[in-house]
């Protein structure tokens, strides 16, 4: 009976596999962890301040600094115009705001007014004109050189335009409180840029002709 029974047993039973049981307190410091990192920061606690120097002004050109203060020290800056960085250089007078963002993406914006008075010395003198014939390009598609008459502006809003065969054409022109030149070429109202602002030397247009003025 006995060699019976013992064949009936297993004698290299399988050990048996009990679950072990998760411990609460790792799921708990698990839960409060990822809850840590879900969180977004709490911005009404945030530090961050920002202060914007005064603007300094040279050759029509408006250069303002801005600061970040607190936060979490990794800032960064963006203007009201598109600019961007701290350091910000404006060619018109107007008010600009900046915004400050730091890395826990909290931000706060100011303003600063700029006041630019144009200095009329930087543009009396003589420029040349630039005249491109836009109604009949070069073989690719630019518009063709035509002739470079030269542009004279006299103090009180005088010109004289002197033509390549020797003529001249008397006329007016304002300087504006934007630092932009309006003057009167071959029936046209065209405007001319200072050299201090960025679009000095941009094409206008007039008819067939596209034309550039430049300062000598």
């Amino acid at each position: 009976m006995s060699d019976y029974i013992n064949s009936l047993v297993d004698k290299n039973p399988e050990p048996i596999k009990v679950p072990l049981e998760e411990d609460p307190i790792n799921q708990d410091e698990q839960k409060v962890i990822d809850d840590t990192v879900k969180e977004p920061f709490d911005c009404n606690t945030s530090t961050l301040a920002m202060t914007i120097s005064d603007p300094i002004l040279f050759n029509d050109v408006a250069t303002v600094t801005a600061k970040g203060i607190g936060g979490d020290g990794n800032y960064s800056f963006k203007w009201s115009d598109g600019q961007v960085g701290d350091n910000a250089s404006f060619f018109k007078s107007g008010t600009y705001s900046v915004t400050v963002t730091d890395g826990n993406g909290c931000s706060l914006s100011s303003s600063v007014v700029i006041k630019i008075s144009c200095d009329l010395n930087t543009i009396l003198g003589t420029w040349s004109i630039d005249l491109y014939n836009t109604c009949y390009p070069n073989p690719d598609g630019t518009p063709a050189y035509y002739a470079t008459p030269i542009l004279t502006l006299y103090e009180g809003g005088r010109t004289i335009i002197r033509f390549n065969d020797g003529s001249e054409v008397a006329g007016t022109f304002t300087y504006n409180s934007d630092c932009t030149i309006t003057y009167s070429f071959i029936g046209c109202s065209l405007t001319g840029y200072a050299p201090s602002s960025p679009y000095y030397g941009k094409l206008d247009s007039c008819g067939c002709l596209d034309i550039k003025l430049i300062k000598q």
